[in-house]
Order: C-alpha cells, then structure tokens, then sequence
C-alpha cells in the first residue's frame, strides 16, 4: 500500500472524527484502510476513446470530452 492512499485515508477518517486511539475503533482502522485501498484500486477511468486519430492530430484532450467519459463511468469531478 502506498503512503500516499495511508495519508489520504488518514487525513479523511480524522475529517470525519474517527480516532482510531479509542479501543472501538482501532481494531477496524487496518479493514477500514482496505476498503479504502480497494475502492481506489476499482476507479478506473478508460481513457481509449481519447487515444483515436481523432484526438492526436492535434495532439489536444479536450476537458469536455474527458468530463464526459467520467459522466459516463458515473465517477465525479470537480
């Protein structure tokens, strides 16, 4: 596991009021740090559709095509 997934979840589960110090939740912090690893691992954005001739002709992404593509795979943005 990276450190960088570690300090994200850390840094969330503080936000939120967890202390993992107290007793009922230190023993959940390592499995609450796995669902939090698993459900980075499952975000996959498919970038295929912006690797078409279409696109490198140019060599320009264009943000409305890549906030569609995630739209579409249901994953917010900002």
């Amino acid at each position: 596991m990276s450190d960088k997934i570690r300090e994200e979840f850390e840094k969330w589960s503080e936000s939120e009021g967890y202390n993992f110090n107290e007793p009922h939740w230190a023993a959940k912090k390592e499995l609450m740090l796995e669902c939090w690893q698993a459900s980075r691992a499952a975000l996959v954005v498919n970038t295929s559709e912006l690797h078409s001739d279409d696109y490198y002709v140019t060599g320009s992404v264009y943000l409305s095509d890549v906030e569609d593509m995630l739209d579409k795979a249901g994953i917010r943005y900002e």
